[in-house]
């Protein structure tokens, strides 16, 4: 995970651009939020994308992300009251608040890619919820579809920044080792300005593909007890063809 920062740092200044528009989670989040009450604490809130409508919607929330990047992006749009954030890496988490819910969101557990530290980071947040405190993981259902990848280069997206009006592409490419379960991948932004210029930005970080049981049992060892398995953000039962995984977990 310490590798990551650097490249996250360097992703901060598109990670808007990136996933700004994205609101399938929206909804279940403040739901989520509505059933378990104030304080909030989410790990790897980034820019803010939902911690910012969390705010808003009057919940008190902890944003913890290892990317001063990302939290000076943040704090650039001037965040609401309510909204608190903290630099530091989830297995290395000491904070003296309690929370009723704590979650991980958009595949934000998948960049702790050692054992020690993925047990480290649960058990941390365990420690930081009140009994009773609900933890959520959303990670991507397993899939040997990463395992394929072999480095090619492709083309995610072409968009126009609003805060410059210069064009960014994406690429990526990505290569999968089942041995490891881990996924290494490098994302490229190239910005063009108005008369053509091309600066090319380059972040490559490590992923790690969890198993569901592999999540039960990390679980288990760090005290929580799993409620729920979900297979999408409309709590859809998880099953052999469901693209997400999200777990839900409570402190005894």
């Amino acid at each position: 995970m310490p590798d990551d920062t650097a490249a996250l740092d360097t992703i901060a200044r598109f990670y808007d651009l990136d996933v700004a528009h994205l609101e399938h989670d929206r909804a279940f989040y403040l739901e989520m939020a509505r059933r378990c009450g104030s304080p909030i604490l989410e790990l790897g809130v980034g820019t803010g994308r939902l911690a910012i409508p969390l705010a808003q919607a009057g919940f008190r929330v902890t944003g913890v992300d290892l990317s001063a990047g990302m939290l000076a992006a943040l704090r650039h749009k001037g965040p609401p009251p309510g909204l608190e954030l903290v630099e530091a890496p989830f297995h290395r988490l000491r904070l003296r608040k309690r929370y009723r819910l704590a979650f991980c969101a958009f595949n934000g557990f998948m960049h702790l890619a050692a054992p020690d530290e993925q047990l480290a980071a649960l058990q941390a947040v365990h420690h930081l919820l009140r009994a009773g405190g609900v933890l959520i993981l959303d990670l991507p259902a397993p899939s040997p579809e990463y395992q394929a990848a072999v480095g090619e280069l492709l083309l995610d997206w072409v968009r126009t920044d609003p805060a410059t009006g210069h064009r960014v592409a994406k690429l990526v490419a990505a290569e999968g080792d089942a041995s490891t379960q881990q996924e290494r991948v490098t994302y490229f932004f190239d910005e063009i300005d108005a008369e053509g210029g091309v600066v090319r930005r380059i972040a490559t970080f490590t992923l790690h593909h969890y198993g569901r049981y592999e999540m039960e049992h990390l679980l288990a060892r760090a005290g929580f007890a799993l409620e729920r398995i979900y297979g999408s953000h409309d709590l859809e039962p998880f099953h052999a063809d469901s693209a997400r995984m999200i777990l839900v977990a409570r402190r005894p």
